[in-house]
């Protein structure tokens, strides 16, 4: 009974140590995250008042460049007002807008470059591959010497025309003594065009 109990603690024990642990790294890597975050604002308010510094000194340098020049020229030319206006860049965008007032100011110049079309070499068919046209790929036997004697597309089935075969190597007269063979005969597509038959004169 003990031993349950102890084993219990154990594990309740075991668990909260556990979760301690994971809550107290869960916590540093928060607390990380938001310290380098601050880090990262930091420098960037930093960069902004330096973009904006520098582009206030650049305004008032030339309004003071052109007061002197007014000064010099007030007997001759009305005095003319001059309205500065100071705009201030987005901290998210500094780079895009002083991209786009550089492309205000320097013509870009591009070329079209025409397409080069690569063709893809014809693949040769089948037929020509063999040598053959199309029609004797799909119509002649594969093996040259077989002739379709019994076509199956003018019998009309493969069992017909094995019949038809049958029946004239049994009543040829041509031989007295013989045997007869029906051969099935095939396109070189591998299309079945009927039986070629073939009598063998049997030695008396």
């Amino acid at each position: 009974m003990l031993k349950k109990i102890f084993k219990i603690s154990g594990i309740i024990l075991l668990v909260g140590f556990i979760s301690v642990f994971v809550k107290g790294y869960i916590y540093q890597e928060a607390k990380t995250n938001q310290r380098d975050n601050l880090i990262v604002d930091s420098l960037s308010n930093e960069k902004q008042k330096l973009i904006d510094e520098d582009i206030i000194t650049s305004l008032l340098d030339n309004k003071e460049d052109q007061e002197v020049l007014e000064t010099e020229q007030e007997e001759i030319v009305p005095e003319v007002k001059q309205e500065v206006v100071i705009q201030k860049e987005n901290t998210s965008q500094p780079k895009q807008e002083v991209q786009t007032s550089q492309n205000n100011k320097v013509e870009v110049k591009t070329s079209t470059t025409p397409e080069v079309v690569v063709t893809q070499p014809k693949q040769p068919t089948e037929w020509e591959k063999i040598g053959i046209s199309e029609y004797d790929y799909y119509n002649s036997p594969e093996i040259s010497w077989k002739t379709v004697d019994f076509d199956v597309n003018k019998l009309g089935s493969i069992e017909e025309t094995k019949n038809a075969c049958y029946n004239a190597g049994a009543n040829y007269t041509g031989l007295e003594n013989y045997r007869f063979r029906c051969d099935e005969t095939y396109s070189y597509s591998g299309k079945f065009l009927g039986y070629h038959i073939q009598y063998i004169e049997l030695e008396s």
